[in-house]
Parts: structure tokens; sequence; C-alpha cells
């Protein structure tokens, strides 16, 4: 486990950063902007280390939903949608990070699926020995979720919802925040249901 300043893990859903309802990949730049400047406001490298992990939104839903790879794979056409995904998700993880090394923060782009295992939908192994050593030398990690190795069906989908808590366990996190596109816990989606409480 490593040892530092206080660790905070932010969540940022994908919704937030992308139009999630976009038939091609589209980010939300208004929104990317003003987080990127919210974090570089309130980011104290004195006394917190902060890893970030972000949802895809447009950038991974179309294309997973479309072809199936969630569920594994079974034929060379998947194997190929498990590549362009990576691929685009990849670059969303690039745009993200420009906005926040744009507002003065040491953000790194880093791929969770190079070095996680899954099996059956669930992240069994995740080596954490980067994440570290970047959290040591004073970076902020930018990890996001992204389709994986599964042993069990060959790929699913590593969620941020699994990376923070796996992270936040590994690595002794003080604090998970979930950053999303409706103001608080809700029974139901708001956006879909005007009586969610």
């Amino acid at each position: 486990m490593v040892k530092m300043k206080d660790l905070l893990i932010l969540k940022i859903g994908g919704s937030v950063i992308t139009d999630k309802f976009s038939k091609t990949p589209k980010i939300n730049p208004e929104n990317l902007e003003r987080i990127s400047k919210e974090i570089a406001l309130a980011y104290n490298p004195e006394k917190m280390s902060l890893i970030l992990v972000h949802g895809v939104g447009s950038y991974g839903h179309v294309i997973v939903n479309r072809t199936g790879i969630d569920k594994g794979i079974k034929n060379k056409e998947q194997l190929k949608a498990f590549a362009e995904t990576q691929r685009l998700q990849n670059e969303l993880n690039c745009i993200v990070t420009k906005y926040l090394i744009d507002a003065g923060l040491p953000a790194i782009p880093c791929q969770a699926s190079a070095f996680a295992v899954m099996n059956s939908g669930r992240l069994v192994h995740m080596d954490t020995a980067t994440i570290e050593g970047f959290l040591e030398i004073g970076m902020i990690p930018v990890l996001y979720g992204v389709p994986a190795y599964d042993k069990a069906q060959k790929c699913s989908i590593l969620s941020g919802d699994q990376i923070a808590p796996y992270l936040a366990s590994k690595l002794n996190a003080r604090k998970i925040i979930h950053a999303t596109n409706v103001d608080g816990v809700f029974t139901s989606d708001p956006n879909k249901n005007p009586d969610a409480k």
C-alpha cells in the first residue's frame, strides 16, 4: 500500500463530459473546461493526492450496445469492435487530460485495461504499481471505464464504478467522490422519472 498524503478518488460520469445520447463520439467542451478549472482550484498537492476516473458516454456506449462485446467475444467482428472501442476511449482520455493539463494540473492518461484482469465481468486483479508511482511523484492518474481482457469471456467492461472502489481499497483512499449529471442520489433517474426522490 502506498504511503502518501490523503488520497481522494474523483469519479466523473460519462454523461457529464460527453453527449451520452449522441450516435457518434461527442464531448461536452463547456463541462470539461468548467470541471477542469474547478478541480484545479480545489487541488492542493501539498495536502492531497488525487486519482481521477471518468466515464466514456458516447465514446463507448453506442459501439458496445451495437456489438455486445460487454457479454464476451464470440466472433472476429467483435475483436475489431473491442479494438475500436479501446481506441475511441483512449482518444477521450487524451482529450480529458488535455483539458486538465490546460487548467494547470499534472494529469497523466492511464489505460486501466493495460494492467487489469477481469473474470466473468468482475475485476479480479489490477497491478497498481504504476498508479502508486505516479502518485508518489505528484502526478494525477486519469483512468476510465474500458473494455478489458476477461478470463472467462475474452472481453467485458471494466467500468469506472469497479475501478474507483478497487483503487480506494488497494491504496487506502480517504474518500471517493462521484460527480454525475444530476444533483444528488436518487431512487431512479430523475431525467427519466419525474417522481424520483
